[in-house]
């Protein structure tokens, strides 16, 4: 059976969301092999994607933040 990670091998990128009262935004995850989990928001990096891009890309479409709020 297909392990992800293992047989399919891949760069990603997670990051830490930290609101001004120091407060860590976390997400529980629905879907298996890891529901009920809690995470950080993060995703795979598309070729020739730069980390910062793809954190701020994640932070805006998995959290909703205006990308006024992203540094």
């Amino acid at each position: 059976m297909a392990q992800p990670g293992v047989d399919f091998p891949g760069v990603g990128c997670g990051l830490v969301i930290r609101g001004d009262n120091g407060r860590v935004l976390l997400y529980r995850r629905v879907g298996a092999p890891e529901a009920s989990h809690w995470n950080i928001v993060g995703s795979k990096v598309d070729p020739m994607e730069s980390s910062a891009r793809v954190a701020r890309r994640e932070a805006e479409e998995e959290t909703s933040l205006a990308k006024s709020y992203i540094t």
